[in-house]
């Protein structure tokens, strides 16, 4: 679109975080480009560039609801009617958290377990699994700190350097 096209109050498609949404230009912005309000989701945002916005949505469009990213659920809250993607896509599967696998994968274990095996243990046996680069070093980062906040009363202690082993806490 032209910055000569775009109009305070108009409604627009734009992408926004993968999707394609319905956004009303609210105001000018003082650092260029346009305020407006997400549809879908009632949020604030900014439009930096005529580019970002795709065409104008007419008002049958909006009556019917068939303007893009626009779900005619009944309102219950800000959020109501808006269904957001999981940022994990095993995040429905997960029943445990990374910790609490971590602590089972170590309970069955017989000897103590670096982060790496504890990681592809809890994985392979489906109690806990992450789509990141590197979870190893998110759950060691975790295990030392729960180790240092609770002291005596820690679900692990060090066994030896790089080495956990899953103690009697809770």
């Amino acid at each position: 679109m032209r910055t000569k096209q775009i109009q305070i109050g108009g409604v627009y498609t734009a992408k926004v975080t993968g999707r394609v949404v319905p956004i009303r230009i609210d105001a000018i912005n003082d650092e260029g480009g346009w305020d407006g309000t997400n549809l879908a989701t009632g949020k604030a945002v900014r439009v930096p560039t005529p580019r970002r916005l795709r065409r104008e949505v007419t008002r049958a469009e909006l009556k019917s609801g068939k303007a893009p990213g626009i779900d005619r659920k009944p309102l219950h809250g800000a959020k109501a009617g808006v269904k957001r993607p999981s940022k994990n896509k095993t995040a429905e599967a997960k029943s445990m958290s990374a910790l609490d696998a971590a602590r089972q994968v170590l309970l069955e274990s017989t000897e103590p377990l670096r982060a790496k095996e504890i990681v592809r243990l809890a994985a392979e046996a489906g109690y806990w699994h992450s789509d990141a680069k590197t979870p190893h070093a998110t759950v060691y980062a975790a295990i030392l700190r729960e180790i240092r906040e609770k002291g005596t009363d820690a679900r692990f202690t060090k066994a030896a350097p790089g080495k956990f082993r899953a103690t009697g806490g809770q």
